[in-house]
């Protein structure tokens, strides 16, 4: 897979200017420590990246984007902790299928069981990958995500066939109305994951990204979770939330949590969408204490 942030090419490197020098560093360190690896099954790339050390490992399971380099500095202070696997999402337009293929590459890495960790439209994907792949979903952590909406779905698929006739300018435009809310104010803590989003939406995500990225939100709400779907599984569940984040209103906050009976909740004050970038110690806190539980 291509990486995002080469500053050689002087278009990207604009979009970095802004960022400081330290952070940016920091930023170039990650692209240097975390090279994409490649398994290529029935035709379908599926490029990951995986560091640190530690048994059972993380299954990082970033946002919408589909790019887990936009999730770069977790992936660092997780990898510090543990090892971790964190896939990019390739243009498949079914939940089963990338459950299943982020299946077939811990197989590949000789991973029998991880603590699955999904945040936002990660979220989705991990919620499906527990139900498909219990036997290997050592705990479950949920992060600013949402439980399935079958109401939704059929106005997601008419968009998904919207957007293959739109022209791609238009598109970026549409993707970035839509997630740019749930993003942090710029500072000089945001200034890198701002830049790697503009990244995302203006040069690496193509119209077929785009696509399967709706498609899969539809197929995900089309699902008929309860309770029971994990009865005696025997792992542990761990939901975080920010108290004003528009994708998580209470009743939705409610409405994942009915479908863990006996989870854990973390609500963070104010924190919006991200609590991971904006309270980001506290957030890892969090995280490693359940995980030493788990």
């Amino acid at each position: 897979m291509k990486r995002i942030g080469d500053l050689t090419i002087p278009h990207i490197a604009a979009l970095y200017a802004g960022v400081p020098a330290d952070r940016l560093e920091q930023f170039q360190a990650f692209r240097r420590a975390f090279p994409y690896r490649d398994l290529i099954l029935d035709g379908v790339t599926w490029s990951y990246l995986t560091g640190g050390q530690g048994e059972p490992p993380v299954l990082l399971l970033s946002g919408a984007l589909a790019i887990p380099d936009i999730s770069w500095n977790t992936i660092v202070n997780c990898a510090a902790r543990r090892r971790v696997m964190v896939p990019a999402y390739p243009p498949v337009p079914m939940m089963a299928a990338l459950a299943d293929g982020i299946a077939a590459v811990l197989r590949r890495e000789g991973v029998e069981q991880v603590h699955v960790m999904g945040g936002s439209y990660g979220g989705f994907v991990a919620q499906v990958f527990a139900r498909r792949h219990p036997q290997m979903t050592r705990s479950l952590v949920l992060s600013h995500t949402q439980p399935p909406y079958p109401e939704m779905a059929p106005r997601m698929r008419r968009f998904a066939r919207l957007l293959r006739w739109l022209p791609m300018g238009l598109v970026r435009q549409i993707m970035r109305r839509t997630f740019r809310s749930m993003l942090p104010e710029r500072s000089a803590e945001t200034a890198c994951l701002l830049a790697v989003y503009d990244e995302l939406i203006g040069y690496a995500l193509g119209k077929e990204d785009a696509v399967a990225i709706l498609e899969r939100m539809a197929d995900f709400s089309a699902q008929a979770f309860a309770p029971q779907d994990l009865a005696g599984w025997p792992g542990k569940v761990l939901l975080v939330f920010g108290t004003n984040d528009p994708a998580t209103p209470p009743d939705v906050r409610e409405r994942l949590a009915s479908l863990y009976p006996g989870c854990q909740v973390h609500l963070f004050e104010g924190t919006g969408h991200t609590a991971s970038v904006i309270r980001e110690d506290e957030y890892l806190a969090v995280i490693d204490g359940f995980l030493a539980q788990a």
